[in-house]
């Protein structure tokens, strides 16, 4: 049976509004103490029970029954069980989840930063999570010590601002249990980041181990947390994506074929991309809005009263919401990873313009869904030149119209197999489709390395091969599944 899964995905941009000028706004950046000051509560606990629902096809959730077990800031609720509502989950063999909306597993315990309110008409306080999965770390025990890391399926992680530079504690990375909570601690009682001069020597060494600074390289990073050569990449099975618009464009004064012409600029641009071959094919316009499983990759706008707005949803603008500017649903084949159809929704609150030195350029920021549409998630690299997939991107200084080299590595290697930066290769590796290694690049395959190719796939060097197997510990090439040939050059 084949089963489906669905992504949500959206990228942090905000806007401010005067009566008749439209102003620039940062986005948002929650660090550490970011998340302290806009969260009402700061707990330990564990997923005691999980209930999925649809309310209609494709707009699945889950409400999370959460147990606590320790209270570090608010009114101590330890033992209570909280229900926390969430987008995506699991019914029969299908399974719906997000981006970078907070993710449960049973059982699981996670320190969660938590923020409450209470519905229209409701008697019972509803709980979420302060800029979704930002505020979420999951507790893993290894060898009797407790870490925390990040949901698998986030690029980026929480976010500390030193120095004008920002640092980030990524998915593939853990930190020890007791060195966060005594840095929240002090983040708590002190209500500043301990940083700079007044810092002790020994903070100060802990601070840099927390929040190094990521340097691998973005295309190392794809749509579900995967790395190249990860079991699970997901990608479209076609080189050619169909595209749509919703029939009532943007807005804002402008027309249909004005915004037409703004999105089909940004797909030119990733088509345009040399060493990738994939290409977009414009559709038509749509009356839809919603549906993630009526194979319409669409783009569409929507406004208040949609429940994107809601607290706790990406829309939402106020005290601990994201604000976000636009949000990219997917839909997957959850046997094989590939997608099947993807929207892309874009607040209609917003001011948008034709300006990419502002945060509401359509065109810059389709260009950045349209890399989460073709199975790239958000960029983790840190360089001068930031990438159209990095987030946050201060347009001001950073032309996001224009696709960078760590953009088209991930385009390229998704769709065309080419590595077009050095690589290495250790563990075991998964290829469903064929590899080139062009003229001057060079991989190295680390020994014990395992590589896996699909069927009829194969591994083509131009450029130069580094195998550094040994007898004792072997590079091994392997054929995926029961049957097939492979082959390389």
């Amino acid at each position: 049976m084949k089963r489906n899964i669905i992504i949500y995905g959206y990228v942090l941009i905000q806007l401010i509004f005067t009566s008749l000028l439209a102003a620039d706004e940062k986005e948002k950046v929650y660090g550490l103490m970011d998340l302290v000051k806009s969260s009402e509560f700061i707990v330990r606990g564990k997923v005691i029970r999980i209930e999925t629902y649809e309310k209609e096809p494709g707009r699945r959730y889950s409400d999370v029954y959460f147990r606590i077990i320790k209270s570090y800031k608010g009114k101590s609720i330890e033992g209570s069980d909280i229900v926390l509502t969430v987008f995506g989950g699991i019914i029969g063999e299908s399974k719906v989840f997000t981006l970078i909306d907070p993710q449960f597993e049973d059982s699981q315990q996670s320190i969660l930063f938590l923020r409450r309110f209470l519905p229209k008409d409701q008697m019972k306080y509803r709980y979420y999570i302060t800029g979704l999965a930002e505020g979420k770390f999951n507790i893993v025990n290894e060898n009797g010590q407790e870490f925390l890391l990040r949901d698998k399926y986030m690029s980026t992680g929480i976010k500390m601002l030193n120095n004008n530079r920002v640092n980030e504690i990524s998915n593939n990375q853990k930190i020890l249990l007791d060195d966060f909570i005594n840095n929240l601690n002090n983040s708590i009682n002190e209500n500043k980041i301990l940083w700079g001069k007044k810092m002790k020597n020994k903070i100060a060494l802990l601070f840099v181990t927390l929040f190094l600074l990521n340097t691998t390289s973005w295309g190392e990073i794809y749509l579900n947390g995967q790395q190249k050569g990860g079991a699970n990449i997901v990608r479209w099975p076609t080189n050619n994506v169909g595209w749509y618009l919703n029939e009532n464009g943007a807005g804002d004064g402008f027309s249909y074929q004005q915004t037409k012409d703004f999105i089909q600029a940004a797909y030119n641009s990733w088509q345009n991309v040399s060493s990738s071959d994939i290409t977009f094919s414009y559709g038509g316009s749509t009356s839809g809005s919603r549906n993630s499983t009526d194979y319409i990759n669409g783009h569409y706008w929507v406004y208040n009263g949609d429940e994107l707005f809601e607290e706790g949803a990406p829309f939402y603008s106020g005290e601990g919401g994201l604000n976000a500017s636009a949000y990219t649903s997917f839909n997957i084949n959850y046997s094989t990873y590939e997608l099947i159809d993807v929207d892309v929704r874009y607040n209609g609150e917003k001011f948008w313009q034709n300006d990419y030195s502002v945060y509401s350029d359509i065109q810059s920021v389709a260009l950045h869904e349209i890399g989460h549409q073709i199975g790239l998630n958000h960029s983790n690299v840190a360089n001068e030149t930031l990438s159209v997939m990095k987030q946050p991107n201060d347009p001001s200084t950073n032309n996001r119209r224009i696709l960078k080299f760590d953009d088209e590595e991930g385009a390229s290697f998704l769709y065309g197999g080419t590595i077009i930066d050095n690589e290495t290769f250790s563990g075991t590796n998964y290829f469903n489709w064929s590899i080139e290694v062009p003229n001057g690049i060079t991989i190295t395959i680390q020994s014990d390395a395992n590589l896996y190719f699909a069927s009829g796939k194969y591994l083509d060097v131009f450029g130069t091969l580094n195998a550094i197997g040994t007898s004792s510990n072997p590079i091994t090439f392997n054929r995926s599944g029961v049957s097939g040939t492979w082959g390389g050059n």
